[in-house]
């Protein structure tokens, strides 16, 4: 019997920080320790702009509280962390300033399966336990903002060709 394992992600999560091109695999609606409603995600890695082809189908768990815990200042941070989410994977602030999202169907089946297959950009940096960080940062990013941090890294490596590795010293990447 041959098995395909052409769709199966397990979560080895980057080594290194980078801006990646992502892929949404999979989502689950969660319920946090405090009892907050919460949706997570997987990406997988297609390409970072520093590393290339060198994390390819590592994954990156993310996830965003949803924007209904009653307490506005909390509920709207969230409602930005989503907004910049949605940009990432695809969606025009206007699409989702006027059509809105209906978080009170997330417990419907298949609520968050239209993320699935979208491609994104995040900002990512591993853990960093000794230094404080006990999770990883991530930060959605645009399609745009992506393509600049992708451009730094070529003129970098330019750079790098003709005047040696001072150059990255002075611009410190990381």
């Amino acid at each position: 019997m041959k098995f395909d394992f052409g769709n199966t992600f397990v979560a080895v999560a980057p080594s290194r920080a980078d801006v990646f091109k992502v892929e949404i695999v999979t989502t689950e609606k969660t319920e946090t320790r405090k009892n907050s409603d919460r949706v997570r995600f997987q990406a997988r890695i297609i390409e970072g702009a520093k590393s290339g082809d060198g994390e390819k189908n590592c994954t990156v768990r993310d996830g965003f509280n949803l924007p209904n815990s009653g307490d506005d200042y909390m509920d709207g941070m969230m409602a930005r962390m989503w907004m910049q989410f949605f940009i990432s994977v695809g969606y025009s602030q206007d699409d989702i300033r006027g059509k809105g999202f209906d978080f009170d169907k997330t417990n419907d089946s298949g609520a968050f399966e239209c993320l699935v297959g979208r491609t994104g950009y995040v900002k990512y940096a591993p853990a960093d336990p000794e230094n404080g960080r006990q999770y990883p940062n991530t930060t959605w990013l645009t399609a745009d903002q992506y393509a600049a941090a992708t451009n730094a890294q070529d003129e970098v490596v330019t750079a790098q060709s003709t005047f040696g590795d001072s150059v990255e010293k002075i611009l410190e990447m990381d």
